[in-house]
């Protein structure tokens, strides 16, 4: 019994570490805005060897249209993402121009 003490200390540790930059990352951002945006263009660029799919975007926001270019987009694929279509995004209450794709 006094083995299994130190192991499940280390097991919550663990799991505390696994939980806490996603639970930062959420509180963080729950005072953005979410906006409705169009999709401009959806692509793959390549700096070095990995291929990073990003998605440029145009929004209004307090009367003004915005254009973002190269949003990170989580998923692996833009092939099911066309000029046109809508996609949400989270919009900085300081800065407009800081924005991510609300996935």
């Amino acid at each position: 019994m006094g083995d299994l003490v130190p192991v499940l200390t280390l097991l919550a540790l663990m799991g505390a570490a696994a939980i806490l930059p996603a639970l930062l990352h959420h509180r963080r951002r729950r005072r953005w805005r979410r906006i409705p945006a169009r999709i401009e263009a959806a692509y793959y660029a390549t700096p070095g060897k990995t291929a990073l799919p990003l998605v440029d975007v145009t929004f209004r926001d307090c009367g003004e249209t915005r254009f973002v270019r190269g949003l990170r987009r989580h998923a692996l694929d833009v092939e099911d993402l066309a000029p046109g279509d809508p996609i949400p995004i989270l919009v900085s209450p300081v800065d407009s121009r800081r924005c991510v794709l609300d996935e």
